[in-house]
């Protein structure tokens, strides 16, 4: 949304609509980031301020399911392409800096 400059100032729900309308829509966080990065973070959030103030964490019992796009199945790099990886990287000040 911060990147397009006709959806800044939009809610989030006015952003997925307008890529859902997309002949191309741009690609939607993963399930397991959206997990990770956002969803985790609340459900323990809740869960300290509960035991602290005595509550029940609203996701103690319940069953939420998330509408995100599956993962990128990747192979692993093979020994003679990681080799090759880093005999540039060897070669350079910074490695990163290929």
């Amino acid at each position: 949304m911060s990147v397009v400059p006709h959806l800044k100032g939009r809610t989030h729900q006015q952003a997925a609509d307008y890529n859902e309308r997309l002949k191309i829509p741009r690609p939607t966080m993963t399930t397991k980031t959206i997990e990770t990065n956002y969803f985790s973070p609340l459900k323990h959030f809740f869960r300290q301020m509960a035991v602290e103030h005595r509550f029940q964490s609203p996701f103690g019992d319940a069953d939420v399911r998330m509408d995100g796009r599956s993962s990128v199945k990747r192979q692993p790099f093979k020994v003679g392409q990681l080799n090759i990886w880093f005999a540039h990287a060897a070669q350079e000040g910074r490695g990163e800096m290929m």
